[in-house]
């Protein structure tokens, strides 16, 4: 039953990661995060969906910007992905891992770090 769940978990994740952030799509943002307990533990950004909302209405929309998600996995309800993004034709590349508490997204943890290809 917990590897179903796992499953499950990182299903919704991936589906995050191919709706919402590649297009800006806030109607797909507000369908993964939970509006009443996200807890966003990065540095630039406030808890709460709305505040989320707020960044990410005002970051610009980079039509060439790519995620190749390396890895993904489920420890429970906790989902790790690890990606690199970034725009490779201005060579503006990233690897990030993202840590997401999973029923809708109600937490989020960051480490992003600058890398050279």
């Amino acid at each position: 039953m917990k590897e179903l769940q796992e499953a499950a978990n990182k299903e919704i994740v991936l589906r995050f990661y191919r709706e919402a952030l590649p297009n800006k799509d806030v109607e797909a943002l507000k369908k993964y995060l939970d509006a009443d307990t996200y807890i966003q533990h990065g540095p630039y950004v406030a808890d709460g969906r709305e505040a989320l909302i707020d960044v990410f209405i005002t970051l610009p929309h980079y039509p060439d910007m790519i995620t190749e998600i390396h890895h993904i996995g489920a420890d429970g309800d906790l989902v790790y992905v690890h990606a690199r993004t970034g725009l490779p034709k201005e060579g503006r590349n990233a690897t990030v891992v993202d840590i997401y508490r999973v029923c809708t997204i109600i937490q989020y943890f960051t480490d992003y770090r600058k890398i050279r290809l």
